[in-house]
């Protein structure tokens, strides 16, 4: 009867170990599902955003918007495809909900929305 015993306690010391392991995995991200690319990024020290040029598609100046780039209000400025603006603004939102870091008190540099081949940019106001 020992043998028996023993072999049962290492079958349920066996599945704890593997347990274990499952959860370290996951718990380092190794079976975590893949994140969708959104062409939105944000900075190292999660206080700005990067825009990929998905959504940026033009055509015509007024195909633009200005969007914020900045979690901490520091000013960061971009434009996107007026299309996507309301998804930006939501997508944003949601990257810099986590943002503990400081915030500026500062003006934009004056600039305008426009279509330059075929991506949304800001341009220095001229004057």
């Amino acid at each position: 009867m020992r043998p028996r015993r023993l072999s049962r306690s290492l079958a349920a010391l066996s599945l704890a170990a593997l347990s274990l392991a499952a959860l370290g995995l996951v718990a380092q991200g190794a079976c975590a599902p893949e994140t969708e690319d959104t062409g939105l990024s944000l900075s190292e020290d999660g206080a700005s955003i990067a825009i990929d040029e998905r959504w940026k598609a033009c055509e015509a100046d007024s195909d633009c918007a200005r969007v914020s780039t900045s979690c901490d209000d520091c000013c960061g400025q971009d434009a996107v495809a007026v299309t996507r603006e309301a998804e930006y603004v939501d997508a944003a939102a949601e990257l810099c909900a986590s943002y503990e870091g400081g915030v500026c008190d500062c003006a934009p540099l004056p600039s305008d929305v426009a279509c330059v081949d075929s991506l949304c940019a800001l341009v220095p106001t001229e004057g």
